[in-house]
Formats: structure tokens, C-alpha cells, sequence
């Protein structure tokens, strides 16, 4: 079986999210999280950096 390789991007910027789920970190194929200006954010689930793909992770404007 022959695999397409693919790029996964999520942005969620300035929607004054408040967390971010556990679920995020079985995305293996994601390269960039932008989270940007979600300053009500203040944690990440401590799975994210095992995500080998990923990056880019942008949390500017946060409270991280």
C-alpha cells in the first residue's frame, strides 16, 4: 500500500480558547500548531513534544 505524503497545519489563533485537548498529540502527522493570541491559554498537554513532525509551534500571545 502506497502512502500520499501530506502536510497537517492547525490554526487557531485569536479565539480565546481556553485548552487545548490531549487528542491533538495522536496527530502524527502534524508540522505546524499555531495557537497565537489565545491569552487565556495557559497549558499545553504535555504530549506535544512528542509529536515528531511538528515543526513549528507558535504560542506568542499566550499565557504559556
Amino acid at each position: 500500500m502506497k502512502f500520499l505524503s501530506h502536510r497537517a497545519y492547525i490554526r487557531i489563533m485569536k479565539y480565546h480558547i481556553i485548552l487545548v485537548y490531549y487528542s491533538v498529540c495522536s496527530l502524527t502527522q502534524l508540522e505546524e500548531l499555531n495557537l497565537s493570541f489565545n491569552q487565556e491559554l495557559t497549558t499545553l498537554p504535555e504530549r506535544v513534544g512528542d509529536l515528531k513532525s511538528l515543526r513549528k509551534l507558535d504560542v506568542s500571545r499566550c499565557n504559556i
